[in-house]
């Protein structure tokens, strides 16, 4: 059974990633990883948790070459380690143990001993300045003695570093030879320091005119010196900073133009560049040409044995879950479509409009607004076959309650690592990356983008997938995809996302067998003026394919939809029979702020172009409410 289905979204609306996690060897369980080092050959992984692939490792553990974990250091549970920095032969870290101790450590790769005296209160960075480590936090004592918040190991004791500073130190960055410092506090010995500050013989000093408000991380890169934190502004408000910053050596300017939500780090790796990532969001080389990844709290990024591997606090709903350890490989597991009036995002599990790793909306109308007119849809699907009834339900009801419903990848006999490497994705597409590859693809030493050479053209049929899956010129009728000798993917409107899912992972939450369903969608959008009404619309195209042995004598397909038009929970929903179209509008005449669109908010269409409406029912709360 085979049915195309067009929809088209009205008067609504890249979240370009090019990396997506996908499960590791190695499986921590619980409390997070906090850092990622590699040291004499060793993977060291750092952070709170209490088990290593189900066996006990606290706080710290090495993997070697042979995938052998071996515990370092006398932790137990509740206990944690942070910030691993290389020191010659050995390897600096922050310890927090508990009720017990904090303080700094050095492990020689056999021997693992605090570092000086006890510290009061656990530091909040470290690194190393003309060749000795560097402390900096909150603590006022040290074994004891009264001590400044930022102090240096001369090798027998830690010893103060400029006078003390009117609150905490949260980061410590070596930038072109000098120390530089940020944090909480405005001042040190009288001198106005405005949360940035940098060491100037034995007293600090300011750093232009400083921020307004709290500094959480810095780093180095390049010739510039990146901020990340709570501030909004330099401290005199003459140049606007939504959260981040570089200093160029003169003078503050913005480095993201996009909002940090809580506990941002700054993570840098050679392979990727740098990122910003916090609790929704992780952002790839922030600046004018950033990608938005569709993880989160990501807290280190680290190679090894070919392998790059992200730690942090994440969940992220892979083809297993993907918990606080994982490994990045390219691909974009969600991106957005722009070419015309909104941004709209898409992912890999079916949904539109809403990112089920993070729960950011990603309908925004018009585009650069910061305005969503939609939480979330999906489609379902329902099959009778001689009075059984199949379901395959939507995004939304899968991901809140633990079941499988679309699944990413075609159906297959096979669903293990190679599977999920190439199908866990979508691909965007657009008519100048599609037309260059056309102009280009037979010069000397051209390399074609990942996602051409990607594009799932043909199935394993070694796995019994079916011989064509996404829709390219064949230019040689030989019905195989070959991308280096010119053939094209094949997509509709100007840009356009392509994903392939199906019911494979069933059994779903009713207990019975899978449809056998397999979903192919094209979101795609046309790049008009705005006089054009394809400006204002999103299009979806369906192939729903039937891959079981089971004969369907009815099939309804359903959307799901979450209206959000502005501020949630405030929408009216209804129908129009003699338009085939389901809309919403807002309840009031102004949507209020800060999400809200203010007076005259839009209304949202959604209509099959090709199928006529046999049922419409609103969904409250409370359940659902309303005749179909």
């Amino acid at each position: 059974m085979r049915r195309t289905l067009l929809l088209a979204f009205l008067l609504a609306a890249g979240w370009c990633s090019g990396q997506r996690l996908v499960p590791y060897e190695v499986v921590v369980d619980s409390w997070g990883v906090e850092d990622l080092l590699v040291h004499d050959g060793k993977l060291l992984i750092a952070g709170g948790f209490p088990l290593i692939n189900g066996v006990h490792g606290y706080a710290l553990v090495s993997l070697d070459t042979l995938g052998i974990i071996s515990q370092i250091g006398p932790f137990t549970a509740y206990e944690s380690v942070d910030h691993l920095v290389s020191y010659g032969d050995s390897v600096l870290m922050i310890y927090d143990r508990v009720g017990m101790d904090y303080g700094v450590a050095m492990w020689d790769g056999n021997t693992w001993e605090p570092v000086g005296g006890t510290f009061n209160t656990a530091p909040r960075a470290l690194t190393l300045f003309n060749g000795q480590p560097v402390a900096v936090g909150s603590f006022t004592q040290i074994g004891g003695v009264n001590v400044p918040n930022v102090v240096r190991w001369d090798g027998t004791s830690w010893m103060p570093l400029g006078p003390d500073l009117n609150g905490t130190v949260m980061a410590a960055e070596v930038h072109q030879g000098e120390l530089y410092i940020a944090g909480g506090f405005t001042s040190s010995n009288g001198i106005p320091l405005a949360h940035v500050a940098k060491l100037t013989g034995q007293s600090w000093a300011p750093v232009g005119q400083g921020l307004n408000d709290n500094v959480v991380d810095i780093r180095s890169h390049s010739s510039e010196l990146l901020l990340i934190g709570s501030f909004t502004h330099t401290s005199d408000s003459s140049v606007v900073l939504p959260n981040s910053a570089r200093w160029t050596g003169s003078q503050y300017l913005p480095l993201s133009a996009t909002p940090l939500a809580s506990w941002p780090k700054l993570v840098y790796s050679p392979e990727l560049g740098s990122m910003i990532s916090d609790e929704d969001k992780t952002i790839l080389n922030p600046g004018p040409d950033e990608q938005l990844l569709g993880m989160y709290h990501i807290k280190a990024v680290e190679s090894f044995e070919g392998h790059l591997l992200a730690g942090g606090l994440f969940e992220y709903p892979s083809f297993d879950l993907v918990r606080w350890l994982g490994e990045l490989i390219p691909g974009d597991e969600s991106t957005t479509l722009d070419a015309a009036g909104m941004r709209v995002g898409v992912n890999m599990w079916s949904g539109l409009g809403y990112h089920p790793v993070n729960g950011l909306n990603q309908f925004e109308v018009p585009k650069g607004s910061g305005n969503h007119v939609l939480r979330d849809h999906s489609l379902c699907a329902v099959g009778v076959s001689n009075g059984n009834v199949y379901a395959v339900p939507d995004l939304f009801f899968t991901q809140s309650r633990g079941y499988h419903g679309w699944d990413p990848g075609p159906w297959g006999a096979d669903t293990s690592e190679a599977y999920w490497r190439r199908y866990y994705q979508v691909w965007k597409m657009d008519n100048g990356l599609v037309w260059d590859h056309a102009a280009h693809w037979a010069d000397p030493g051209y390399v074609p983008d990942r996602r051409i050479t990607t594009w799932p053209g043909n199935g394993d049929q070694l796995n019994n997938e079916a011989p064509r899956l996404a829709p390219f010129a064949d230019n040689d009728l030989d019905g195989n995809y070959e991308p280096v000798s010119g053939e094209l993917p094949m997509f509709r409107g100007d840009a356009s996302i392509y994903t392939v899912r199906s019911d494979k992972r069933a059994p779903l939450w009713s207990g019975g067998p899978p449809m056998g369903l397999e979903l192919h969608t094209m979101d795609h959008q046309y790049g008009v003026p705005a006089s054009d009404l394809r400006h204002h619309v999103h299009f979806q195209h369906y192939w729903a394919i039937n891959r079981s042995q089971v004969t369907y004598d009815t099939l309804w397909l359903m959307s799901f939809t979450w209206h959000a038009i502005g501020v949630d929970f405030e929408d009216y929903v209804g129908c129009d029979t003699t338009l085939n179209m389901g809309f919403a509008y807002n309840a009031d005449a102004f949507d209020q702020w800060p999400s809200g669109y203010g007076e005259h908010p839009p209304a949202l269409g959604i209509l099959a172009l090709n199928a006529p409406l046999a049922a419409f029912r609103p969904y409250t709360a409370g359940g659902v409410s309303g005749k179909p």
